[in-house]
């Protein structure tokens, strides 16, 4: 599953998804002529460990316009 990727042309170059088991991974793209094709990359394992525990800790916010739609439903 995609966490978070980062577009550019309209095609997705870097990629952070999780696996099966819950670990992170990144996927990259290759340029090859006028096309990317997706290659792995592979982080430190201490780094995807902290990554993981970092992203675990966010909580969402709500956006401007949900507290604004919830103070006025309420």
């Amino acid at each position: 599953m995609v966490k978070a990727a980062a577009i550019s042309g309209y095609q997705a170059k870097l990629a952070l998804v999780q696996g099966g088991q819950g670990e992170l991974a990144l996927d990259g793209a290759e340029r090859k002529d006028d096309t990317w094709r997706p290659v792995p990359i592979e982080p430190a394992q201490q780094v995807m460990d902290a990554l993981k525990e970092a992203l675990s800790k966010l909580e969402p916010t709500p956006s401007a316009l949900q507290v604004l739609l919830n103070e006025q439903l309420s």
